[in-house]
């Protein structure tokens, strides 16, 4: 019953074709940037206030995340322990 699959697994896996990566290579056409991610990286202008206002506040609810998840884990870790 597993003669088949004693001769399947006997012998070499599939080789690709030698040139397979270039033609695959070949096939794949490059995407146009839209513009605003083109203009997003020319980082020689200063960012708006508003924005760097929105990026520090972004960072400050990241880390009170961040700092929650931490106080939640501590938390279960010592329900836990006291437990026992």
């Amino acid at each position: 019953m597993n003669d088949d699959l004693d001769t399947l697994l006997s012998q070499d896996l599939l080789q690709p074709p030698t040139d397979f990566s270039y033609r695959v290579m070949q096939g794949i056409k490059p995407l146009p940037m839209p513009f605003k991610e083109a203009h997003a990286l020319h980082l020689s202008q200063p960012a708006p206030a508003l924005r760097k206002l929105a990026i520090h506040a972004a960072m400050i609810a990241a880390g009170l995340l961040g700092l929650s998840q931490v106080v939640g884990f501590v938390f279960g870790v010592w329900v836990a322990s006291s437990a026992l």
